[in-house]
């Protein structure tokens, strides 16, 4: 469902149905009013865009830690009384209750100083829906033409995508919250809008760049 969803819109599950997201974006308002201007402002963007890489690791490990779930019976049928013992504390409730808990402190606190942070740098899912989404059937657009670059969307995106820079917004970042068109953000109509009609404007962009030759070039 998730992947169908990423297909047609990009990362919009991330943007209207993850529960961890919402609950970085509530603590996040909490950090705002805290910390205001300086709210989100910690990591530079070239840092910003190295420790989104980061990401990969995780994604790999938790494949890793995936498969040693499934196959720790095997190993501890292996390894022996020691590693039975070993794959029994890894994977104890125990563990697993006290990892939850960190993780939420440590990203609870991290939510207060910077916007989405497990989403940013943390998540494995953003990854698959994330390439997915450069092949989304209905893209954001901006028409350079009207837009007024008063940057009110990238003021109220969470995610803080460049979206000035773009036309067709195109970023590993961008969770498909349309926030930036909503009613906080473009001002201007038609600068930025949610393009429904795709196959209609490819044909558009198509024409544009491969113009019919005249008659004359054609005798020619």
């Amino acid at each position: 469902m998730i992947s169908v969803l990423s297909i047609f819109f990009g990362r919009i599950y991330c943007g209207f149905f993850c529960t961890w997201g919402a609950y970085q974006e509530w603590v996040g308002m909490l950090g705002g009013k805290i910390f205001k201007n300086r709210f989100d402002t910690l990591v530079p963007k070239k840092v910003d865009r190295v420790l989104s890489y980061f990401r990969y690791i995780v994604m790999l490990a938790y494949a890793f830690f995936a498969t040693s779930f499934f196959t720790s019976k095997i190993l501890a049928k292996l390894g022996g009384p020691n590693t039975s013992a070993l794959v029994t504390i890894i994977f104890s409730r125990k563990v697993v209750a006290a990892s939850v808990i960190i993780s939420l402190c440590i990203f609870t606190i991290l939510s207060l100083l910077v916007n989405r942070p497990y989403c940013k740098y943390f998540c494995h899912g953003s990854v698959e829906a994330g390439a997915l989404s450069f092949a989304k059937i209905f893209k954001l657009r901006r028409n350079p033409d009207l837009c007024i670059n008063c940057h009110k969307c990238e003021n109220v995106c969470p995610m803080k995508v460049p979206i000035t820079e773009m036309n067709t917004v195109y970023d590993r970042y961008c969770i498909s919250c349309f926030q930036c068109i909503g009613y906080k953000g473009c001002p201007k109509k038609g600068a930025l809008y949610l393009d429904m009609h795709p196959i209609k404007t490819f044909l558009k962009e198509k024409n544009k760049k491969h113009p019919k030759e005249d008659k004359i070039n054609k005798v020619i």
